[in-house]
């Protein structure tokens, strides 16, 4: 059942941003899963291939600029889940736990709020089960928007004979092709036939327009010594918009709608367990 909360916490010292990404966040949800349960945490962490969450910085636009949190500000994290065993843990481990306190880069957060749904007035938060976005999914509506809200970029693959490159753009293939592998690992719903739908991501969806700028991805690590490395990718944020060429079917139509849907609670792109490809669909 995916699911996406946003926690409201603030620093008792000043955050530098720069720290306050990338590995560091990734390990934060650990951290969380592990004090809420041992076991799921570890069973998780060895999984390998896609992770069946998502972390990020939901920053406001002082808090982007200045590159910190004050000592005192709210500061917003966002965490959503594609596995339907990892919210309960989380919530009972909030609910029973005193006094909530987070650390982030050595700095301790005081927790105030955790949201689990819009009505409270976070709008990045909510939940849903992948049996009702599939049977809500529109078998008409042929245009897709999107808005982009942290850095984004894609992994493709060169096999064997070149070298895996970062694309920063949103092209259709990429991005269509990302919600389709979350969906089908996580969803009791997968979509069985793959490739017809990878030719249409490929050769019948189109960009119409677009207002995206590029921001580069730092993907943060602490070393043993407790210094820190930063790597950085070429990214993009904005808003993009596509349309559906040349097919009616609604077979074909009501999937994209449902991939759609999906990209609020699954991420976008590479790296969305490290705070990167938070999106979500917008309705022009």
């Amino acid at each position: 059942m995916p699911y996406a909360i946003v926690i409201h916490a603030f620093p008792k010292t000043d955050l530098p941003l720069i720290h306050a990404q990338g590995k560091i966040l990734h390990g934060l949800f650990y951290e969380l899963l592990q004090q809420a349960s041992a076991a799921k945490g570890d069973e998780v962490h060895d999984t390998s291939g896609l992770k069946p969450f998502s972390t990020a910085l939901l920053l406001n636009d002082r808090q982007r600029r200045a590159g910190r949190i004050r000592a005192g500000e709210e500061l917003k994290v966002r965490f959503t889940f594609l596995d339907d065993a990892i919210y309960p843990l989380l919530a009972r481990y909030f609910l029973t736990t005193p006094n909530l306190r987070l650390e982030l880069v050595r700095t301790e957060l005081t927790v105030a709020r955790v949201l689990t749904t819009p009505h409270s007035g976070e709008t990045w938060a909510g939940c849903t089960t992948f049996e009702d976005i599939h049977e809500q999914a529109s078998h008409e509506e042929k245009r897709f928007s999107f808005h982009f809200a942290t850095p984004t970029f894609f992994k493709r693959g060169g096999g064997p004979a070149y070298p895996d490159l970062m694309v920063p753009l949103p092209l259709p293939d990429l991005l269509f092709g990302s919600l389709l592998r979350n969906w089908n690992q996580f969803s009791p719903l997968p979509f069985s036939e793959e490739t017809p739908l990878k030719d249409v991501f490929a050769h019948n969806l189109e960009m119409t327009s677009h207002r995206i700028s590029s921001q580069h991805a730092r993907l943060v690590f602490q070393k043993a010594d407790g210094a820190y490395r930063t790597t950085t990718f070429p990214g993009f944020i904005g808003h993009c918009h596509f349309r559906l060429v040349g097919i009616r079917d609604s077979r074909i139509v009501q999937p994209l709608n449902a991939l759609a849907d999906l990209a609020f609670f699954a991420g976008i792109g590479a790296r969305t367990t490290m705070g990167f490809g938070v999106g979500r669909r917008i309705r022009d």
